[in-house]
């Protein structure tokens, strides 16, 4: 019995420390197990993070490429505005010097009208009176008895008479027909 009970008191330490290192084996295997998992999954998302990161950055690049291009592009609009507003302030000093040439001979062109129309009417008296004078003068030379009588009024010269006034006539129609009617065109084109 003394060796039963040795045995069985030697036997019963054995045991517990053979459970004691099962169990402690045991939780090893889970911890490990858990470890495991959890490294596994760190990794997981350690690779998830480095596809994201590389994104993000590829992104970034594309921004960076993108904003360069953009910045390229607003320089060149801005020296594109600059040389139109140049071209605009030029343009309208041409327009307000072409509008003061154009002024400038628009009055030259509306006194030439006016002279030409105080032209017409003057010659147009002229050729009245002329033909008053000869007229009476025809009646006064057509009472004389003869060619050599005097008779105190000047008749003039009664045959070319005629072709003065006939001359006059058609240097007013003319005139009237031509001179004002090409000066009121050019003058509407200004």
């Amino acid at each position: 019995m003394l060796s039963a009970l040795s045995m069985r008191i030697s036997a019963s330490p054995f045991k517990k420390v053979l459970k004691m290192i099962r169990d402690m084996m045991s939780k090893l295997q889970e911890q490990s197990v858990r470890e495991a998992e959890a490294h596994g999954w760190c990794q997981a998302k350690k690779a998830e993070t480095k596809i994201d990161l590389e994104d993000k950055q590829s992104q970034r690049d594309a921004l960076a490429t993108e904003q360069e291009s953009l910045t390229a592009k607003r320089d060149g609009l801005t020296t594109d505005v600059a040389n139109l507003e140049k071209e605009i302030a030029n343009l309208s000093r041409d327009r307000g010097t072409a509008t003061t040439e154009r002024s400038e001979q628009n009055k030259d062109n509306l006194r030439v009208i006016s002279e030409s129309q105080e032209g017409q009417k003057a010659v147009a008296q002229a050729v009245q009176v002329l033909t008053e004078f000869y007229s009476k003068g025809a009646e006064h030379s057509a009472g004389d008895s003869g060619e050599g009588a005097v008779t105190g009024v000047y008749g003039g010269q009664q045959s070319q008479g005629k072709g003065v006034i006939d001359i006059l006539k058609v240097g007013l129609q003319r005139s009237q027909g031509k001179g004002v009617i090409d000066i009121l065109k050019v003058t509407r084109f200004l």
